[in-house]
């Protein structure tokens, strides 16, 4: 588990950098091209992923330093563990589900 959580505290780093070229690629292509419609709409979705993506990053590495500083006991307390399970598989579910905006456009 150790290994684990290093590997994702070591990857934050990569993942933060990869928003940020995202973010400026997107930027730059509205500065330059000016896009409307669906073109804009893209853009604005790819930073708003990107935005997501990142903010999971952060919090999975929150996670992960949490099981290191219990390592080699769980970071989670006993009678806790089915909540845990269950806010896990919820998020492995939004993560997966591609989600719509309200009215269906």
């Amino acid at each position: 588990m150790s290994s684990l959580a290093q590997a994702v505290i070591a990857d934050d780093g990569a993942l933060d950098e990869l928003e940020r070229t995202v973010d400026e690629r997107c930027v730059l292509l509205i500065a330059q091209q000016q896009p409307v419609g669906l073109d804009l709409r893209t853009i604005i979705s790819s930073l708003r992923i990107s935005a997501s993506l990142e903010r999971m990053g952060d919090l999975a590495q929150h996670i992960a330093e949490a099981a290191r500083r219990a390592f080699p006991e769980s970071a989670v307390h006993t009678g806790q563990e089915e909540i845990v399970a269950g806010m896990a598989e919820a998020a492995k579910t939004a993560a997966r589900e591609p989600r719509h905006p309200p009215g269906g456009a």
